[in-house]
């Protein structure tokens, strides 16, 4: 009696652990993606011949969504942050009596931590989101291939001109909200007599609390974060969905959405660290 051997159970199952690590490993290769692709974006930034007048075009076109568009949003922001954060912190000094070493502290978070991730946050709901569902669906029609065989780069028309408009509107919108919190706070304080100062006085005090680092920062910041946010969203965007399940609209803008943030606060925090 011949014995039959038994299925061999153990080895299939260890293959599938082997795969399903690997696939869940690789679900963090979008960083090493997004990293290939800002630096492509750069190399092509700096080179004058990528600016004809097509890509010249889709700046301006994208400039006008991801700056004027958000422009009132940002301004009501900075109104409800300034009031929010300086008046308050100035109303409280006053009745505590402890003046200068935390009203600095409040001008500089407000100025140098508060304004880019907040203007990040509202860029990534409006201007992110829609460089994921513009390029989603051009892919997804196949217009990309389409030009790409006509021998037109899909790359060089749509992502770096959108990865620039978003990187110079976020820093623009950042500087905007940085002068309109703490003007909104202050103008507030000395019309509800919170402060006896002058308007001039206390502005000179700001100015000179944030000083010339704060100011360095701001640009590093805001660009930095701009161009990470519209880097994930062209990366998210044109992939090759992971999961065929979700390959939807939605869960496509929500990855976009998560990515974004995560990658918002990682270039934050490490300019924060390096830039003290």
């Amino acid at each position: 009696m011949t014995d039959t051997p038994a299925p061999a159970t153990g080895t299939v199952q260890a293959g599938d652990e082997t795969g399903s690590r690997t696939a869940r490993a690789w679900r963090h290769g979008w960083v090493v993606e997004t990293a290939a692709v800002g630096a492509a974006v750069l190399v092509h930034m700096v080179r004058p011949v990528t600016w004809r007048r097509s890509v010249r075009r889709e700046f301006v076109h994208f400039m006008g969504i991801a700056g004027v568009d958000i422009v009132p949003t940002v301004v009501i922001a900075a109104i409800l942050a300034g009031l929010g954060l300086l008046f308050q912190g100035l109303w409280w000094l006053e009745q505590v009596g402890q003046g200068q070493p935390v009203r600095n502290i409040i001008h500089t978070v407000l100025v140098r931590e508060v304004a880019p991730l907040a203007v990040g946050l509202l860029s990534i709901g409006h201007s992110g989101l829609i460089i994921v569902n513009e390029l989603s669906r051009m892919r997804a029609d196949g217009r990309l291939r389409a030009l790409d065989s006509q021998g037109i780069d899909p790359f060089v028309l749509f992502v770096v001109p959108r990865v620039a408009a978003l990187s110079v509107s976020l820093f623009c919108l950042t500087m905007l909200f940085a002068a309109i919190a703490p003007a909104a706070g202050l103008l507030t304080a000395l019309l509800l007599g919170v402060t006896n100062l002058s308007f001039s006085a206390v502005l000179v005090s700001v100015l000179s609390t944030i000083g010339a680092q704060g100011y360095a920062v701001l640009p590093l910041k805001s660009l930095g974060i701009g161009f990470a946010i519209g880097t994930v969203c062209c990366v998210t965007a044109m992939a090759e969905p992971s999961n065929p399940n979700r390959s939807g609209d939605d869960a496509r803008l929500a990855v976009g959405f998560f990515r974004s943030l995560f990658l918002m606060f990682l270039v934050s925090g490490t300019i924060s660290i390096l830039v003290r």
